[in-house]
């Protein structure tokens, strides 16, 4: 009977042993099941990581493109606005020799001034540069400046506006031009 019992024991122990070392294989295959899951879920993870990262460093890029562009336009508004004060300035020049003309041709009209007729031509005289000009002396150069006027000049000058006119009969008044030459009679 013995030996009968040693066999059931036997039997016993190697269908606990069975039942066991199922059991645990069943447990490693979900375990290992989760494991590939979750290896899953970081290459996932991984991937996307990358995706950000590289959409970052574009976004970076185009920041700094962002900022040379910001740089430029402020130097270019700095420009611009430096354009527009000289622009101002000279207009605000013209606006002044305007109201001093306007003045100027009020005291004439209140002074009964009439217009002034050219005087018949003269024989022509030689000046230093070589072409001619009215026949009552020597010519000077004058060289135009910001602001100047036919009148303005004459006024200065202490000639006529019609002997400054005469003088320079191939230069438009209207259109005088900073740094022009343009010649003055004498008295």
């Amino acid at each position: 009977m013995l030996p009968l019992a040693l066999a059931v024991l036997a039997l016993f122990i190697g269908g606990a042993g069975l039942y066991f070392g199922l059991d645990s294989t069943q447990r490693l295959a979900a375990l290992e099941e989760s494991n590939s899951a979750a290896m899953s879920d970081v290459a996932r993870a991984t991937k996307q990581l990358d995706k950000t990262s590289t959409r970052l460093d574009e976004i970076a890029a185009e920041s700094a493109e962002v900022r040379k562009t910001v740089d430029r336009m402020r130097v270019y508004g700095s420009q611009t606005e430096q354009g527009l004060k000289k622009v101002v300035s000279e207009v605000n020049a013209n606006r002044e020799q305007i109201l001093k003309n306007a003045q100027g041709l009020s005291d004439l009209i209140e002074n009964g001034a009439r217009p002034v007729r050219a005087a018949p031509a003269a024989a022509p005289v030689a000046d230093s540069g070589g072409s001619s000009g009215p026949a009552d002396g020597a010519m000077r150069l004058y060289r135009i400046q910001s602001g100047d006027t036919f009148q303005a000049i004459a006024s200065k000058m202490g000639v006529s506006l019609q002997a400054v006119l005469d003088a320079n009969p191939g230069v438009d008044p209207r259109r005088l031009a900073i740094g022009q030459e343009i010649k003055i009679p004498a008295n």
